[in-house]
Parts: C-alpha cells; structure tokens; sequence
C-alpha cells in the first residue's frame, strides 16, 4: 500500500484496499476459510515463510524497543509537536525503505514531501507510536509486530473490528490528527 501511495503522490484517494485483501466474500461459496489456510499451507514454501514472519516478530519488538532510547520525551510526556515530529522523521524512513528513488526524484527537485500524503505510512507510524513509545510501562508483545502490518489499510476503510489496545490507539490518533475522522472503531467485545 505503500508503494500505491508513492505511485498515487500526492493524491492517495484512489488507492482501494480492497485489492490488497483475502478475497471473502468475493469467493465461490465452496471456498471456505478451512480450505483456503489448508490450500495456503499445503506447500513446503508457504509453511517455511510463516515459520520465518513468525521468528521475524520477536527480533522485530526487540530491534524496536532497542530504537525507543532514541527519541526520549521531554518531562516524562510527548507533546503533540514532538508526535508530529516523530510522524514525520518515521515516516520519511518508512518510504525510504520502500521507495528511495521517490525520495531522491523529491529532493532532487528541492521540493519537500507531504507526509499527510501517506495515510497508510501515518497509520503505521502512529501505531508504533502509541505502542512503543507513548507508555513505555507497556510490555511490548510479539503481536504488536503484526498490529503495525495490519493498522496499514485502515485509513482506507469506514470501519474496523479490532483488539482494545488498537481500539484506543486510534482514538488517541483521532485527537491529534483528522484522517480517521470518519472510521467507525469497534472492539471485539462490542460484537456480542
């Protein structure tokens, strides 16, 4: 999505992400969930590649809690300018990572970038945020690795079903900036 929104600068409304999700309700009635993860995992590749992203999240919370010492809060708490700041400095190495050439054709131009651009790389960011960094009292766990990955589409959804902790990290990131304004949050509890 990332790369879409490079693709699409400076303009991400085009971007769908329905084109970057498990087919669902899109697929024949015989396909069910069981059959699908049992077709996914049939094969020697897809078993080794889960087995590397899932021992790729330990190393994953542990080289990011190593990078928190970094930027350390003033008096004990972030401000909202320091969060700005942390937006913007992540954000700018996110798309590095994914598109150097892009950053490099901006520079090159004496132009700068707009982060707001990039609602999925701002999602993210917030989300490692509000994670790592806000309560560093929080133990990090090896699902947060993952809750970064999937934070990415919410910019691009009304609504989304989701874990507390990330049910009130978006709150906490629609206090402070205006791109989920619309995105209605529910917690797992609210469906029974």
């Amino acid at each position: 999505m990332i790369q879409e929104e490079v693709n699409n600068y400076p303009d991400p409304s085009k971007i769908s992400p329905v084109l970057f999700r498990f087919s669902g309700s899109f697929s024949p009635q015989s396909n069910t969930l069981r059959k699908t993860l049992d077709l996914a995992f049939q094969s020697q590749k897809s078993r080794d590649n889960a087995d590397r992203l899932n021992q790729s999240k330990a190393k994953a919370i542990q080289d990011i809690v190593s990078l928190v010492r970094d930027f350390p809060p003033e008096n004990n708490s972030y401000s909202v300018q320091d969060i700005r700041v942390f937006l913007f400095m992540q954000g700018v190495a996110q798309i590095y990572q994914v598109s150097p050439d892009f950053l490099n054709s901006l520079n090159v131009k004496g132009g700068g970038i707009n982060i707001h651009s990039f609602p999925t790389v701002k999602m993210i960011v917030y989300t490692l945020f509000y994670k790592f960094y806000n309560d560093q009292s929080r133990k990090p766990c090896e699902t947060d690795a993952f809750d970064l990955l999937i934070s990415a589409p919410t910019p691009y959804i009304d609504a989304v079903v989701t874990e507390a902790h990330q049910a009130e990290v978006i709150k906490k990131v629609k206090s402070i900036d205006h791109f989920l304004d619309n995105l209605k949050t529910y917690r797992l509890r609210d469906l029974r």
